[in-house]
């Protein structure tokens, strides 16, 4: 429902001069008709002027000035005629441009018209073009898969182009490969990283040929690496003999040895000799450096794959290293026996430390090129050396136990000086083999000790504790006189018997040759040394000063320390294993003629420590130094005195088991002591104690005097105070005359074999207190004469008062009815009770 685009413009333009007339007729009704003619003069127009200030400048100040000065008609005429000059400015221009506007108006309106219909025409075209642009969209929709199959073929070809020279450089790398030219190979794989990272197939299968071609490199060189660990035990045992032979070739020169011994034709077959072996050793050595290249190719690759390649190539040889060198310091032959020969153990010896000497000095070789610096360094090679240095120290030690002969370790020391000098040659310390540096003398007294010490216990456990049977003068010679044993006496005839058994000779034999085996190697061998060790004759080290006299403080010469040796093993091998304690250990008791022999077996050492130990040490230290004055004192053995005290030991055991077979045999309570009738026989324990006198006492022959005569003695005083302690005790309960009498033949008996030994200091008052005491019951014709003082102590002084009260207070009479035997006194109980009175009251 709108109005056409010309009439609205037509309608808007009547409007516009419509307003204007309007306006220009209200300006004319707004001037009164009064005001026109009103005259103007000076003062008028002064307060027109101030007026019209006052207005401009403050509206407020000037409505209070026409106000109070009466100006409002002037004002209004002022305002007037102002209205009057606007409104005919107003008219003329509205007069003057109303044409201009109008035509402008019109033109307005015009072009707008226009515009409209310009802008339909656009509408128009615009939509025809969308019509037809439909159809062209459609178009290009079943163009755009085409243009992405075209732009792929385009990288395909791209791509193509591109891998073809990448696959060229695999092909090669592969190659280089399987040629062995494993640098060249990564040189050949850098072009592969070339290629740009397209989101093909293709590339991902070159990245992981690629990846491949890497890892096969790396696991190439690492097996011929593993190929050269394999081998290079061999190669070090090589090297580490030719090491040893050159220092020992050194050390020979150096002392100018070889040439002193050596004549014209020696000295040209030595020349023959050392030529061979020198080609020898060039081929051994370029064998082992040739061998090397595998292990800087190795390092090299690894230091060219990535340095995470690098450091795991590093972490594995350390490894690797490590293992072999602990399975070459526990390369321990299989079996080393005794019988095995010295020529055998010290070719096995020096393969062991061959083998290790030349495992430090290829890796030493290693850390010296600059590859092979960046995987292993010096300070490695010794940290690794200190750790297995243990090892070393624990061979050396089991064979230089294997022997005790002081060639073998003078040999053995030879080798470890050598050893030593080539340990400093390569550059690794010799403190951690301190062991096996300094002097021996310890080290060697120690072996001796051992050996003495498993040898004694196996003469004393195979020992039969029986005299020694000497078939001949030979073996009388061999095994007595030549240690002391017995003065040098003539014996007329063979064969005979010595006191002690087979295990004294032994055990001189045996120290003996320990003595010589000692001071030969005392005298002959000098300490090495090693890394900080000071040198001879600056002060005393520990090895030199071995033992010290307690009075000046000096270092102790030769012989006192032979004989110190000889003595702390005749103390800590010999006296232990005889001490009672140890013997008693494992079993209750030892049988009397083992104590016996025991006992002359220690007399015979003890006697052994003066005549033989003590001189023959003399006597090696007077062979070994001729020109030397003999040593100004003979030292004493303290083990004689511990044989002594031994000897006194086994006594007392002696004696003890004899009392306590005394005991067990004499069981006094079961004879008759209330018998009626005498007999014609002694007791049966009386005749048991007599047969165990006659075979033990027979026994004791062998033992020397003083204790022979004191056991004899001791067994006389024993059955003397266990009768007297019987008649004490509450078990013996009475007894008759004929009871005692019977006892007193019984005695006899015993009496008749002390009677033997008579000669015997103290025998004959053995028995005395029993006899004295029997022959006052039953000789006395009057028992009351007991009771006089001096009577008993003239005629039976060693009776004791009390103890004849006893044994008198348990007398019984006979019976009524029987008689006493002809010879024997008939005591009346009130004449037995007035003699225990008279005796008691004193």
């Amino acid at each position: 429902g709108a109005r056409p685009t010309s009439e609205r413009h037509r309608l808007m333009s009547m409007n516009v001069v419509g307003n204007v007339a309007l306006d220009e007729k209200r300006v004319v009704e707004i001037i009164p008709e009064e005001v026109k003619g009103v005259k103007r003069d000076e003062d008028h127009e002064e307060k027109i002027s101030t007026l019209a200030h006052l207005v401009d400048t403050d509206l407020t100040t000037a409505i209070r000035l026409i106000l109070d000065r009466g100006w409002a008609e002037s004002y209004e005429f002022l305002l007037a005629e102002y209205e009057e000059r606007q409104r005919q400015i107003i008219l003329n221009l509205c007069g003057k441009h109303y044409q201009d506007f109008v035509s402008s108006v019109d033109n307005l309106l015009f072009m707008k018209a226009e515009i409209h219909k310009f802008r339909d025409n656009i509408w128009g075209y615009n939509h025809a073009v969308q019509a037809s642009g439909g159809r062209v969209i459609n178009a290009v929709e079943k163009l755009i898969p085409k243009r992405h199959e075209r732009q792929r073929i385009d990288e395909a070809v791209e791509v193509v182009r591109n891998c073809a020279e990448v696959i060229d450089y695999l092909r090669v790398a592969q190659e280089q490969i399987n040629q062995k030219k494993y640098v060249q190979a990564l040189s050949t794989l850098k072009n592969v990283n070339k290629i740009p990272d397209y989101q093909s197939s293709i590339v991902s299968r070159i990245s992981e040929i690629k990846t491949f071609l890497k890892e096969k490199i790396k696991s190439c060189v690492r097996a011929e690496y593993d190929d050269w660990l394999q081998k290079m035990p061999r190669m070090s045992m090589l090297v580490g003999i030719l090491m040893l032979g050159r220092t020992r070739e050194q050390m020979a020169t150096s002392h100018g040895s070889e040439e002193s011994e050596r004549g014209p034709k020696g000295k040209s077959h030595s020349r023959k000799a050392s030529v061979r072996q020198e080609s020898l050793q060039a081929s051994i050595i370029s064998s082992v450096q040739d061998s090397l290249s595998s292990v800087y190719q190795s390092v090299h690759i690894n230091q060219l794959l990535s340095k995470a390649d690098f450091r795991g190539f590093k972490r594995y040889s350390a490894i690797q290293r490590a293992k072999i060198a602990f399975k070459l310091s526990h390369k321990f032959p299989k079996r080393v026996d005794d019988d095995d020969s010295f020529a055998m153990i010290l070719k096995q010896t020096e393969k062991y430390f061959g083998g290790v000497l030349g495992f430090f000095a290829i890796w030493i070789t290693v850390t010296d090129s600059p590859l092979g610096g960046s995987m292993i360094s010096i300070d490695d090679c010794k940290k690794l050396w200190t750790t297995i240095c243990k090892e070393l120290e624990a061979y050396a030690k089991r064979v230089f136990a294997l022997f005790q002969s002081p060639a073998a370790w003078k040999k053995l020391l030879e080798f470890v000086s050598i050893l030593l000098t080539t340990v400093k040659s390569m550059g690794l310390p010799t403190i951690p083999l301190k062991s096996l540096s300094g002097s021996k003398h310890a080290d060697y007294q120690r072996l001796l000790k051992s050996q003495i010490d498993a040898q004694v216990e196996g003469i004393l456990s195979s020992d039969s504790y029986a005299p020694l049977h000497i078939p001949d003068a030979k073996t009388y010679k061999q095994q007595v006189l030549r240690f002391g044993l017995e003065a040098a006496v003539s014996h007329a005839t063979f064969p005979t018997t010595m006191p002690f058994s087979a295990a004294v000779s032994d055990i001189c034999k045996l120290l003996t040759r320990r003595m010589e085996d000692y001071c030969e190697f005392r005298f002959t061998m000098k300490p090495l040394q090693a890394d900080g060790a000071r040198e001879p004759g600056t002060s005393e080290t520990k090895g030199d000063r071995e033992s010290v006299l307690a009075g000046g403080g000096a270092i102790e010469d030769f012989y006192v320390d032979i004989v110190r040796f000889v003595d702390t093993a005749l103390l800590d091998c010999v006296c232990s294993r005889l001490a009672p304690e140890r013997l008693t250990k494992n079993r209750r008791n030892l049988p009397a003629s083992m104590v016996s022999q025991l006992l002359r077996n220690c007399d015979a050492l003890a006697a052994a420590c003066s005549s033989h130990f003590e001189s023959h040490a003399y006597c090696l230290v007077e062979a070994a130094y001729p020109s030397r004055p003999p040593p100004r004192h003979k030292t004493k053995l303290r083990a004689a005195s511990s044989f002594d005290s031994l000897k006194m030991q086994f006594n007392i055991m002696l004696l003890q088991g004899l009392s306590e077979e005394i005991d067990e045999m004499l069981d006094l309570s079961s004879g008759d002591w209330m018998a009626s009738r005498l007999e014609k026989y002694p007791w049966p324990v009386f005749d048991d104690l007599s047969s165990l006198f006659e075979a033990r006492l027979a026994s004791l022959d062998m033992l020397p005097t003083g204790l022979r005569e004191g056991a004899y003695l001791h067994a006389f005083n024993h059955v003397s105070m266990t009768i007297r302690a019987f008649w004490r005790s509450d078990e013996f309960r009475g007894f008759t005359i004929v009871g005692l009498a019977n006892f007193d033949r019984s005695l006899n008996a015993v009496e008749e074999i002390s009677k033997r030994y008579s000669s015997i200091t103290g025998m004959t008052e053995a028995m005395e207190d029993v006899r004295q005491m029997t022959d006052l019951i039953l000789t006395e014709p009057r028992i009351l004469n007991a009771g006089d003082k001096k009577y008993r102590e003239h005629r039976y002084g060693r009776v004791q008062r009390d103890l004849l009260c006893a044994v008198l207070g348990k007398y019984k009479s006979l019976g009524m009815f029987t008689r006493t035997p002809a010879g024997l006194p008939n005591h009346s109980n009130r004449d037995i009770e007035t003699t225990i009175k008279q005796i008691r009251g004193g």
